[in-house]
């Protein structure tokens, strides 16, 4: 998992990609149940496409606009509680290292009970 975690954040800082976080305190919302992505190519001969990932191992790429629709209205509506890209990175580098760490973990557990 910290691999992973440690991977994602190799990825956000790459150009042209933007990795957000949603606050996992915001209850349910939209694409909770399944991990999707909207490409957007910078060649207008492109058109956007939406890949969802699904729990399954599957994935689903979905190219019409309508398909895309949903997806990109929910981007829209997760804007008020998405992090920003710095403190996503930072969320995920500190996730890693307390996988890491013991005690890390153990001051997080700590913190979060105080709190």
């Amino acid at each position: 998992m910290a691999d992973q975690l440690e991977h994602l954040e190799e990825l956000g800082e790459l150009p042209g990609f933007e990795l957000r976080i949603v606050d996992g305190d915001v209850g349910p919302y939209f694409g909770m149940g399944v991990a999707f992505a909207v490409m957007r190519f910078v060649e207008k001969r492109f058109d956007d496409v939406v890949l969802l990932n699904t729990l399954h191992g599957g994935n689903t790429w979905l190219e019409s606009a309508a398909e895309r629709a949903p997806y990109e209205r929910g981007l829209v509506a997760l804007r008020d509680v998405v992090r920003t890209e710095e403190s996503s990175l930072l969320w995920l580098n500190e996730a890693s290292l307390r996988l890491r760490d013991p005690a890390r973990r153990l001051q997080l557990v700590t913190d979060q009970a105080r709190s």
